[in-house]
């Protein structure tokens, strides 16, 4: 008799790294696979795009159980502001997910708690569940830094949280599993506090070696970078985690 496993979820970050027939290659083998008859319902995917893929991932995606994902959004609804892309757009292009103050976004774009949040809210207005990413703040542990965020995400109703340590991302170093999980269950403490019904992911250095360590803990899913951009290393990553779950 196998095991009753909770969902687990897996959010492939594209970051800028992905283009072309890599592109169009990743979308339908994550389709295919998604959609397969032995792949557990359990395991809940999604990919993250560029904003120029995100037409073409919904019609690749649009008949697999798999969620479409943007890597960021303005914190504006509308208006002059080239370049941006509005929650609006977002929601036309079906978008389910929008990951929110990323490491990298913080470091280039100079991205601070308030705008995470005011995005997070402009979200949660229209349905979209904001990924909100945080550990990136080396002058707060990861819980005030968590709670910095949600304190000032009035209204949001539903979130991920997404830990990830500034040490772990594209380095190929992870934290000790005990360290994640105290994050993890003590995010889930701050959900509570705030009435934001949610979940916690680990990002960091995630690949098919290391996803079964995480599927073994209280932490419930992963945000997979690098391990995420070419076909073969991303599909071997989610049938590691199918497996896991046939057990």
């Amino acid at each position: 008799m196998q095991k009753e496993h909770k969902k687990f979820y897996i959010l492939g970050n594209w970051k800028m790294q992905v283009r072309g027939t890599t592109a169009q290659e990743l979308l339908v083998k994550t389709a295919t696979l998604v959609a397969s008859e032995n792949f557990s319902p359990h395991l809940h995917v999604s990919v993250f795009p560029p904003f120029t893929y995100l037409d073409r991932a919904r019609y690749v995606l649009a008949e697999s159980p798999a969620y479409l994902g943007a890597q960021n959004v303005s914190s504006e609804m509308s208006g002059a502001l080239t370049g941006q892309i509005s929650i609006l757009d977002l929601q036309d292009l079906g978008v389910f997910y929008a990951l929110l103050g990323h490491a990298e976004v913080r470091a280039l774009l100079h991205e601070t708690d308030a705008g995470v949040a005011k995005k997070a809210a402009l979200c949660s207005d229209v349905g979209i569940v904001p990924v909100v990413c945080f550990g990136a703040d080396v002058t707060k542990t990861p819980a005030q830094h968590a709670e910095c965020i949600l304190k000032m995400s009035e209204g949001v109703r539903k979130m991920i949280l997404a830990y990830e340590p500034i040490g772990a991302i594209g380095t190929g170093v992870t934290p000790s599993l005990e360290h994640v999980v105290d994050v993890v269950e003590g995010a889930h403490e701050l959900l509570d506090r705030y009435k934001i019904a949610g979940e916690v992911v680990y990002g960091g250095s995630v690949n098919a070696e290391n996803i079964e360590s995480f599927m073994s803990t209280s932490v419930d899913g992963v945000l997979v970078g690098g391990s995420s951009h070419t076909a073969k290393v991303w599909t071997d990553l989610m049938m590691r985690a199918n497996k896991f779950m046939q057990r």
